[in-house]
């Protein structure tokens, strides 16, 4: 009988029971598009992984040669994603397992090369976002006006944008851990929800804090609109952390900036993310985070 192994991991943490779940097929040969959403759907989880052996040379923006390690596709139970984070950091993990110990693993997703490097001391592997044109937009008025709406907010601490680093999403400024926090969906209101340019309803709330040592922490929430019109939240996004992280370079922040970033709490699976973003002769921006197995098995079909 046919068979895949797969590994269950919260990504975003070393505990049990918090972090951002992720299933990761560790060998997707033969599988086709359609049986790799069905398999995202089946296990329902934020995102699934689907890893292909590559081990060939590709090209990275700065014209280096870089060997491929696997090849990756993301699938969201009812669509399929060009990047994500944390589906990156936790297949690093089942990566680095199958390569003997590999501490660095270059993955090749729609949105390009994605390298990804392990640091023993703090047990965080640490990606640097793909090789893909950054872009930044403003919303305009009425949209501005629609968030509020929407969100029941009454002020942004900064101004919204589309941000892409590998994956578009908004970004939202509030003021305050409380203000992220009270934030609710206002579920009569959805159809004002601005969509990006994958079509998707999403929004990154945070708020900031910086101490007297001038130390960067960041408070996040991710919300969304499922495919299906429910409002939903996930615990833990790596690519809204990097849009974050241009945000933030956008808006006159200094490079290079250093952040902690804590997610999940309100949902209850709270994520520790680490954020670099340097403007040496380009802006390179890095996410991090640790993950731990948790689970795995193996699929039949029949």
């Amino acid at each position: 009988m046919r068979h895949y192994r797969y590994q269950i991991l919260n990504v975003f943490t070393q505990d049990d029971f918090s972090g951002n779940p992720l299933c990761v097929f560790e060998s997707s040969v033969d599988l086709d598009q359609n049986t790799m959403q069905k398999l995202a759907k089946q296990f329902n989880l934020s995102e699934t992984v689907f890893l292909t052996p590559f081990k060939q040379e590709a090209t990275s923006s700065n014209l280096q040669p870089v060997t491929i390690d696997y090849s990756m596709r993301i699938f969201t139970p009812s669509y399929e994603l060009p990047f994500a984070g944390h589906p990156v950091i936790g297949s690093s993990v089942v990566a680095s397992q199958l390569l003997n110990d590999k501490d660095e693993i270059n993955f090749l997703c729609q949105s390009g090369i994605v390298t990804v490097n392990y640091d023993i001391d703090t047990n965080y592997w640490t990606l640097k976002t793909p090789d893909y044109p950054l872009s930044y937009e403003k919303l305009v008025p009425f949209e501005l006006d629609n968030l509020k709406k929407l969100f029941n907010i009454d002020e942004f601490a900064g101004e919204p944008a589309y941000v892409n680093t590998g994956s578009e999403q908004l970004i939202v400024p509030l003021a305050s851990k409380k203000l992220v926090d009270e934030v609710i969906i206002n579920i009569n209101a959805t159809d004002i929800w601005p969509t990006n340019k994958n079509g998707r309803k999403t929004a990154y709330l945070f708020s900031l804090d910086i101490d007297s040592n001038g130390a960067l922490s960041i408070y996040s929430r991710f919300l969304f609109l499922s495919a299906t019109d429910a409002a939903g939240e996930d615990p833990g996004t790596g690519s809204a952390c990097a849009n974050l992280g241009y945000w933030l370079f956008k808006n006159g922040f200094s490079s290079p900036i250093n952040a902690k970033v804590t997610q999940g709490v309100k949902y209850g699976r709270t994520c520790n993310l680490s954020l670099q973003v340097s403007n040496d002769k380009e802006v390179q921006i890095f996410v991090g985070g640790s993950a731990i197995k948790v689970a795995e098995g193996r699929y039949f079909f029949k």
